[in-house]
């Protein structure tokens, strides 16, 4: 508008309205020009009033697409997840362990890259008689902040480890986005464990240890956790909390105590 509003006092159609006012330097000095002097003048100021417009969106620009950057780094493997399956996709990775032939399902292969401590994301053959692809298991490793890459490749499933931390946490609290509906009598951290795995979507759970503390005591609270997404641990004085520990359960090991 500063821009458009100049340019008709250029050409003679009107003060501009709108914008800083000139130096009176520059005004002392436009009185005694003629007129063709005076639109050079302007025009020279405009060009530079434009041009600082630019730069500064040009580093507007150049830090947002930084930010994105870096948001797209930070994203969790690229959109897959454990229990996230990618049929018909290969996941092409810089590590690869020795195939192993005669897997069953997609289940099993998986099962077999949780076991190991090295794979990271694995790829099934499901596509019946083909020699080379055929209930092969390829188990994959992933570098430090590495990604695996999605190639489409007919007859094939992909997936992410579902492998989890299974240890137990005394007088920490699980946080997560979503909660299932809790358990009332429920005697053990053990049993509220067994309870969230064989609930479907529970991935982890918090038990009320603590004697005489009404909505608390033997209650089993069961929580889901969205792809990617890391249980946030918050001390709490009478409880055991952990993960459900089963490969159907998704999510990610718990962040550290708040």
């Amino acid at each position: 508008q500063m821009a458009e509003a100049n340019a008709f006092a250029m050409a003679g159609e009107g003060p501009a309205s709108s914008g800083p006012a000139a130096p009176s330097s520059v005004l002392a000095a436009q009185q005694g020009l003629a007129a063709p002097a005076r639109r050079i003048l302007w025009a020279a100021l405009l060009l530079l009033g434009l041009s600082a417009v630019a730069v500064s969106e040009s580093r507007s620009h150049g830090a947002s697409f930084r930010r994105s950057g870096v948001e797209r780094r930070l994203s969790p493997m690229n959109g897959a997840s454990c229990g996230d399956l990618k049929h018909n996709v290969d996941f092409q990775t810089s590590g690869q362990l020795p195939p192993i032939t005669g897997v069953r399902s997609a289940q099993a292969c998986q099962d077999r890259c949780d076991a190991e401590k090295r794979c990271q994301a694995w790829t099934w053959g499901e596509a019946p008689n083909i020699p080379s692809i055929t209930q092969f298991c390829w188990l994959k490793q992933l570098a430090e902040g590495e990604f695996p890459k999605e190639v489409s490749k007919t007859g094939i499933v992909s997936g992410m480890t579902c492998r989890q931390d299974c240890k137990t946490l005394d007088g920490v609290d699980l946080g997560t986005s979503v909660s299932l509906p809790p358990l009332a009598g429920v005697t053990s951290a053990e049993i509220c464990q067994a309870a969230c795995r064989s609930k479907p979507g529970c991935a982890a759970w918090t038990w009320g240890k603590a004697r005489d503390s009404p909505g608390l005591t033997d209650h089993c609270f069961m929580k889901k956790l969205s792809p990617g997404e890391k249980a946030k641990q918050f001390r709490k004085a009478g409880v055991v909390s952990g993960l459900a520990c089963s490969p159907s359960a998704g999510g990610a090991p718990p962040a550290g105590p708040a």
